[in-house]
């Protein structure tokens, strides 16, 4: 029986795969051991593998030179721990690698979770190297941990960037056109900016219109051959989440 493995790709070439069987993770003092348990795997991973060396994904879960740990958000269990605080068989949502397993240096730990202190993550993004138990989590539905893998890391970003216009009162605008009305990221902002008041309009393909429409987040859908129907004597702001020059210059 495998006692661990990870699953690596080729930096440059993400169709460069390759699973490496190995012993159990050590555990040092100051340290837990996690067993990778449930993931999600989306197009947000390939983002990350793509966008791998200019936003330092790879520094998370280091591999051999020219090689690479997809990041994973989802579930795991602690099943060694040396780390004062944290007990074995506690559950923790967080960032994980494409792996078995996963030894971090747990800092700060409480009842809602801890934070990885292992050296080479120190410089990294702080919201990357957050463990929410789950037993201290209010969100937290057993049946419903798949929804929150897909969901939760994108809705952190949908938040973020709500709240930023609703902190600055929308910058003026009256309206909020978001294009990909379909992705979780923009319909998770849309969610929340129906709660300012102001008109929000999703751009989709013709084939998402139906479903875009069913979420019920947006107050007009449009497709992106319809973008002339915006009216343009009204102060709008665009959301980019398609990342089309062509269509944010056609607006």
């Amino acid at each position: 029986m495998v006692a661990s493995w990870t699953l690596s790709v080729g930096r440059t070439d993400l169709a460069q795969t390759d699973l490496a069987e190995g012993t159990m993770p050590a555990v040092g003092d100051g340290q837990a051991l996690l067993r990778v348990d449930r993931v999600g795997v989306t197009a947000n991973n390939v983002t990350y593998g793509v966008l791998g060396d200019s936003f330092r994904y790879w520094d998370f879960f280091p591999a051999e030179p020219g090689r690479g740990v997809v990041p994973l958000w989802g579930f795991a269990e602690v099943i060694e721990s040396a780390a004062s605080g944290v007990e074995v068989g506690s559950r923790v949502f967080g960032y994980l690698p494409a792996a078995s397993h996963l030894v971090v240096a747990p800092d700060r730990p409480g009842p809602r979770g801890f934070r990885d202190a292992s050296p080479h993550r120190a410089q990294l993004p702080s919201v990357y190297n957050v463990y929410a138990l789950t037993s201290g989590d209010s969100a937290y539905e057993a049946e419903r941990e798949d929804l929150q893998i897909l969901y939760r890391p994108l809705f952190f970003t949908s938040f973020m960037l709500a709240d930023k216009l609703v902190d600055n009162d929308g910058y003026g605008a009256e309206v909020f056109v978001l294009s990909s009305g379909s992705s979780k990221t923009a319909y998770g902002t849309a969610f929340l900016l129906r709660e300012t008041g102001r008109q929000v309009v999703g751009l989709t393909s013709p084939g998402n219109r139906a479903f875009t429409e069913s979420l019920g987040c947006y107050d007009q859908v449009l497709t992106y051959d319809a973008i002339g129907d915006l009216a343009s004597d009204v102060p709008t702001a665009y959301l980019d989440f398609a990342g089309s020059l062509r269509l944010t210059a056609a607006l």
